[in-house]
């Protein structure tokens, strides 16, 4: 009966107009069929300290954490499910090895870690050795300078999908050499926007990308907003689903975007069966009183969303502390995730 509902909800949600007249472009959802309360476990990593822990992955007995404001390295490796340290890399600095930015890393294996530098316009490849614990710097892609600046990636067998910066094409495909192969899509707008405003389209519709590999279903989230994009890359297809935040709202200013709506997403997985999502919600008049009482507002997400691979919504769960990014074993049926709001890096829960 629940799931009759929620069709009748998206159903209706298509017939409904942004300003009364015209029809949406693109499916609404507007609640989960299915939603549960979680209480979150903290994981104490006493030998190393924090400033922003921002995204964690796991690989087999290793695990890597990235941490956004760190004064020393972007990256630290450890053994898991014990948290011994390994060893950090990715130092900051402007030395040849060294890092400006650190915007996304993927963990494909020990001698396969990838990070991406969009201030450099650079991706590196790093190798674990747990036995010696190091981690050294095995190779460096130089990105094609008509990408202009690189905020989130994603490697596969034939290149790396990048997301695009200027707002004229969703994502590009590009070489293992860094060479732009091929521009893809366009942004998934309901407004007509001027040419001019493009590149302040593209920061406010900036997106987190998941991609997996078994079943070719390559995810964006918006940061702005409430907006699941997801490209079949096997069967060619493209869905696109708004929830009840719409799409990324904001003010253009000297080419500048100023957010106006809500904050979205904050991080995505992309499993066999779902896409699973870190939603916050907040909107930024919320945020600006925040501010106005002295107060720091919650940094982010309490919401944890799973799709199914065609953006039905199967769950939301609501957690008891605000998380960044996210590592899903559906094998353990367990979440590990980031957390900035405690004296302890990492939060771990049973979904």
């Amino acid at each position: 009966m629940k799931n009759l509902i929620y069709i009748l909800l998206i159903g209706i949600s298509t017939l409904i107009s942004c300003d009364g007249s015209d029809a949406h472009i693109y499916p609404r959802y507007a609640a989960f069929p299915d939603e549960r309360t979680v209480a979150t476990q903290e994981i104490s990593i006493n030998s190393v300290f924090f400033r922003y822990p921002y995204r964690v992955t796991v690989k087999d007995s290793i695990a890597v954490i990235m941490d956004l404001h760190n004064d020393s390295h972007y990256f630290y490796s450890f053994t898991y499910p014990d948290w011994t340290p390994i060893a950090p890399f990715g130092k900051r600095g402007k030395g040849p090895e060294e890092m400006l930015s650190a915007e996304m890393f993927q963990f494909c294996s020990l001698d396969s870690i990838w990070a991406l530098d969009a201030n450099k316009m650079q991706i590196t490849r790093w190798a674990i050795s747990v036995t010696e614990k190091t981690v050294s710097r095995v190779e460096e892609i130089t990105l094609d300078k008509n990408l202009v600046r690189s905020l989130d990636f994603y490697r596969t067998d034939s290149g790396f999908l990048i997301t695009d910066y200027l707002g004229n094409y969703r994502y590009h495909k590009v070489s293992h050499c860094g060479r732009l192969i091929k521009n893809i899509g366009k942004i998934p707008t309901e407004t007509n926007y001027e040419q001019y405003i493009h590149p302040a389209l593209a920061q406010a519709w900036r997106s987190f990308t998941g991609y997996n590999p078994q079943n070719g279903i390559y995810a964006m989230v918006t940061q702005l907003g409430e907006a699941l994009e997801i490209y079949n890359l096997k069967k060619q297809t493209h869905n696109v689903v708004y929830g009840p935040g719409g799409e990324p709202q904001f003010n253009e200013k000297g080419g500048e975007s100023i957010p106006t709506g809500i904050k979205g997403f904050m991080d995505i997985q992309v499993t066999d069966r779902y896409i699973y999502t870190v939603f916050d919600g907040m909107s930024w008049k919320e945020r600006d009183a925040f501010y106005q009482r002295g107060e720091a507002p919650p940094k982010g997400g309490r919401y944890l969303y799973v799709f199914n691979t065609q953006g039905t919504p199967i769950r939301k769960y609501t957690l008891d502390k605000n998380i960044f990014g996210i590592y899903i074993n559906e094998t353990t049926n367990t979440c590990i995730a980031t957390c900035v709001e405690t004296n302890n890096p990492i939060l771990i829960f049973k979904l």
